[in-house]
């Protein structure tokens, strides 16, 4: 019986490459579709009449985007913040997990830098250390990554990884660093910009703490605009910003000065100031809608994963 998954047809109408030119740079930065073009300019004649903006723009088109993206990290939309770069997930990470003196945390070798400035300021803040590993011999990075867990044992308190290496290309095998982190009760971030929207990824096998990705790269959408998985027991931590928007009832502007503790559900309490984006969300929606409808799951070797309902 033949297995190959579907492949999509040829794409390149959709875009704006001269023949000349094959372009295969997804994870530096992805070329929009020539009919982005339209979406933008219309977001962007939405604000020569401003007095056309309701309460509902605020909310309804970002809700939309988080339950897209929410799909391609086989998450519920509840567990989806909506945040612009890894660096600011790195940051929320770096406030929420726990991180003691003494204790340590792993990280790559030539990761993205994201990926490193923020670990290694928490780490002084704390009086932690910050362990790069050095690349494998054998280009085995899970390998390498196994070793040092053991290496470090209940001293490891976070490993902060790809899913594939920004340097080297390097896929890790996620499920299995998740699988020894928990023995010796570590937190594992994810930097999984590099691949979501090329490959399938699944916080039910991966089982992340926190995940994040840009949306620029593979999933073809606006920069400075990009998504972060939270898992459930974090939920009730300190976000990295107090906005007004991520508050409860916040819908109602008549009430905004009616000041309120409380958090709207889920991982939205994590969402940036001025989530709302109106230029950027109508393009990350079209986006989203293009790759989810390429279906990553058709990666060769993947086997495509239930939705959550």
């Amino acid at each position: 019986m033949d297995t190959t998954p579907d492949r999509i047809p040829p794409q390149r109408a959709l875009f704006d490459l001269p023949r000349e030119i094959v372009y295969l740079n997804a994870a530096y930065m992805t070329p929009w579709p020539k009919d982005f073009v339209a979406i933008a300019e219309s977001a962007a004649r939405q604000r020569l009449r401003p007095f056309t903006v309701g309460a509902e723009d605020f909310f309804a088109p970002s809700e939309a985007v988080r339950a897209l993206a929410a799909r391609l990290f086989d998450a519920p939309a509840d567990a989806v913040a909506i945040q612009p770069a890894v660096s600011y997930a790195v940051a929320t990470a770096a406030r929420i997990l726990p991180l003691a003196p003494g204790q340590t945390i792993i990280t790559l070798a030539e990761e993205f830098p994201s990926n490193y400035y923020g670990w290694a300021r928490r780490a002084r803040e704390v009086g932690a250390r910050l362990r790069v590993l050095e690349g494998p011999a054998d280009t085995d990075w899970t390998a390498r990554v196994l070793e040092a867990i053991a290496e470090e044992g209940d001293r490891l308190a976070i490993a902060a990884l790809p899913n594939v290496h920004w340097a080297s290309g390097i896929r890790l095998d996620l499920a299995r660093i998740r699988a020894a982190l928990d023995d010796v009760g570590a937190a594992l971030f994810v930097d999984v910009s590099q691949s979501l929207g090329a490959l399938p990824f699944s916080v039910r096998s991966v089982r992340p703490d926190i995940a994040t990705t840009v949306g620029y790269k593979w999933l073809f959408g606006p920069y400075a605009l990009g998504f972060t998985y939270v898992a459930e027991r974090w939920w009730d931590s300190p976000p990295l910003e107090d906005n007004w928007i991520v508050r409860l009832g916040a819908e109602d502007f008549r009430r905004l000065v009616d000041y309120e503790d409380r958090y709207m559900p889920g991982a939205r309490r994590f969402d940036m100031g001025e989530r709302s984006q109106f230029l950027a969300m109508p393009l990350a929606k079209a986006a989203l809608e293009l790759v989810l409808g390429w279906g990553p799951d058709r990666a060769p070797g993947i086997r495509p994963r239930r939705r959550w309902r």
